[in-house]
């Protein structure tokens, strides 16, 4: 194994052992555990961050601050 195969397969590793901690750090977890589905980025669940730093209820969506401003 070597070049771009070595390469994807760093950075799958590395992006899943980031998730695990960035998931630690909010106190949730990574979307896809076993990383099956997982190429060279993940995505922790940040409901519960949300529900437990932001104040924000359950169930309540979270939208983007109307500060922040979209280019049409």
């Amino acid at each position: 194994m070597g070049g771009e195969e070595k390469i994807n397969a760093y950075c799958h590793d590395l992006a899943l052992q980031g998730g695990r901690i960035l998931a630690k750090t909010l106190g949730t977890h990574v979307m896809d555990p076993e990383g099956d589905l997982t190429l060279n980025m993940v995505r922790p669940q940040a409901q519960s961050y949300a529900i437990r730093f932001l104040n924000v209820p359950k169930g309540q969506r979270i939208s983007p601050s109307p500060r922040i401003h979209t280019a049409n």
